[in-house]
């Protein structure tokens, strides 16, 4: 396939197929993406309705994204599925001293709040590249609080507590 029309004709609904035409056009005249790095398939859920996996592979953070729209996209989130793993794993907190810290540094309870793929925070304008940013904001939130909980236990270990390192490297 040579243009994004050819692969944009799987969609068959028109809006669709539009907002997402215009969504990957952006996206390779930014460099986020290259055309030979984008796939679109469609896979029926019943009789009449189907799903559209729009797979992305962004060159900046060097990730697989694949967004599953639903026929109400944009009204409805989309899943997300990132490097075959789905989206909602990577927002679960498993740690208590991690969601502490993550409370005191950034504010936040959790990230499955604030995430733009809540039903309840999503809104019809928002696009794909959104959510690869709130993807990558997330990774380096989490890289950030396991750096801090790294420095805690070295400073435990072989500093006094005084020590305000934190400060001092970020």
């Amino acid at each position: 396939m040579s243009t994004i029309e050819e692969k944009i004709q799987v969609i068959n609904i028109s809006p669709i197929a539009r907002r997402i035409k215009y969504e990957l056009e952006k996206m390779i005249n930014l460099d986020i993406c290259i055309f030979d790095n984008i796939s679109i398939s469609r896979k029926p859920i019943n009789y009449n309705e189907f799903e559209y996996h729009v797979s992305i592979f962004n060159d900046i953070d060097s990730r697989q994204y694949e967004f599953i729209l639903s026929s109400h996209f944009p009204f409805k989130p989309p899943k997300l599925i990132l490097n075959s793993k789905p989206y909602c794993e990577y927002l679960r907190i498993n740690s208590e001293a991690f969601r502490q810290l993550l409370y005191k540094y950034k504010g936040q309870q959790c990230f499955c709040c604030k995430t733009k793929l809540c039903g309840d925070n999503w809104a019809p304008n928002f696009t794909i590249s959104n959510i690869m940013d709130e993807a990558n904001q997330i990774y380096k939130d989490c890289k950030e609080i396991a750096d801090i909980i790294c420095i805690n236990v070295i400073k435990r270990k072989y500093l006094i507590d005084d020590v305000n390192i934190i400060e001092w490297l970020y």
